[in-house]
């Protein structure tokens, strides 16, 4: 640390002494501490001191909790219109809570009892970054309202940080980090995640003006992201297609006739499958579609909707003798699912289409044909900021 650091460090434990909230040891245990300034911390105004516990990690019981992923946490908010969130104070690393609810009646009773809960086990949060009863929420980096979803502004403003040319190995990772999470919002995204991952091989090609591409245009397209829906109890609809070394699907959700778009997904085959006939790699198109969208799939029925009117024949041995091993093997996966398959043209098939085909420089653009997908989002009520919640709301907040 350096010393004003240092001497803001100890400011800081002479507080959480005062509180009684740690106190001396003379354990032979240590870990390194340091400070973090990150949006966050920007945000509030306050560098955050930080343990780096890692090490600890190897003497101790592993916890078999897991962390919930964001999609499962997404999952439960399709119906809400009002949310709060709330931040803990310090100590705890993953922190964030969120109350959400139907409407503004029964999330002042849900606050009431979050009141109970925190006075309850002295629970401190930190009052800077709490919001009370709002119709929209940032959470987890999305921004969250009236049943959708998309990633907050902060995101992309973080890629156009990076350079465009000449990127190290970390900065390679931490650039490729962010575009993944917010990948389910990007068209053709596997197109140039593809080129970009070659450069964290062993022994990296030379930079070249391909890379540039590939980073210049996954710094564009993340500037206008599509919303998309959290999908509820409506009717699944999963688009795919496959050209060439690329593979594209698209969740849909048919909800009272309106059709609401959760995202979608492509990807680049295996060395190994790119020789495949094409009907083979429709099929392994369908496969990766179903992988990506297991979360909402696994337990419903659904349709697939793809140009190939011969993929259930394909599985159906009762005419093949010795029947294909590999196909053996697809159908033993397939029938995990419930699902039943529409044919459908390829100019009918658009938006799964193009995810597979490589992109055209005209269809990324703000004027192309994605932003659509922003436009057809779920039309629910409306719902404004709850002022009075916010006004009446318990006092949470420590002195």
């Amino acid at each position: 640390m350096s010393p004003t650091d240092l001497q803001m460090a100890h400011q800081e434990c002479n507080e959480l002494l005062r509180q009684g909230l740690i106190e001396h040891t003379s354990s032979p245990w240590a870990c390194q501490a340091f400070y973090v300034e990150k949006r966050s911390e920007l945000k509030r105004g306050k560098k955050r001191l930080v343990v780096e516990y890692k090490p600890l990690n190897l003497f101790l019981r592993d916890d078999k909790f897991p962390v919930p992923r964001p999609n499962v946490l997404f999952a439960q908010l399709p119906g809400a219109t009002v949310f709060s969130k709330f931040d803990l104070k310090a100590l705890i690393y993953i922190d964030d809570i969120l109350l959400f609810s139907s409407d503004d009646t029964s999330h002042s009773i849900l606050l009431q009892q979050f009141h109970d809960i925190v006075n309850k086990y002295g629970i401190m949060l930190s009052e800077k970054k709490s919001s009370i009863g709002k119709s929209e929420i940032e959470f987890l980096g999305m921004n969250i309202s009236q049943g959708q979803y998309h990633p907050g502004p902060h995101l992309a403003i973080q890629l156009l940080d990076f350079p465009d040319s000449n990127l190290s190995v970390k900065q390679v990772q931490q650039f490729l980090g962010i575009v993944n999470y917010i990948r389910d919002f990007l068209p053709y995204v596997s197109h140039y995640t593809s080129v970009l991952s070659a450069l964290l091989k062993k022994h990296p090609p030379t930079w070249n003006s391909s890379y540039t591409k590939a980073v210049l245009q996954l710094k564009k397209i993340a500037q206008t992201p599509p919303a998309l829906s959290i999908p509820s109890s409506g009717q699944l609809i999963l688009q795919t297609d496959a050209i060439d070394i690329f593979w594209g699907a698209i969740l849909i959700e048919d909800r009272d006739g309106q059709k609401r778009y959760c995202g979608h997904a492509s990807g680049k085959f295996k060395d190994s499958q790119q020789h495949y006939h094409t009907i083979y790699k429709e099929i392994f198109a369908v496969k990766h579609g179903i992988q990506k969208f297991d979360f909402h799939l696994r337990t419903r029925n659904f349709i697939v909707e793809m140009d190939n009117s011969s993929f259930p024949k394909i599985l159906d041995f009762r005419n093949k003798i010795p029947p294909n091993p590999l196909l053996l093997r697809l159908k033993d996966w397939f029938a995990r699912y419930d699902f039943t398959v529409h044919h459908v043209k390829g100019h009918h098939n658009i938006i799964a289409d193009m995810l597979s085909r490589p992109p055209l420089t005209h269809l990324i653009t703000p004027k192309g044909h994605y932003p659509l997908i922003f436009m057809m989002s779920p039309a629910g009520p409306s719902s404004s900021s709850s002022s009075s919640s916010s006004s009446s709301s318990p006092e949470m907040f420590p002195p």
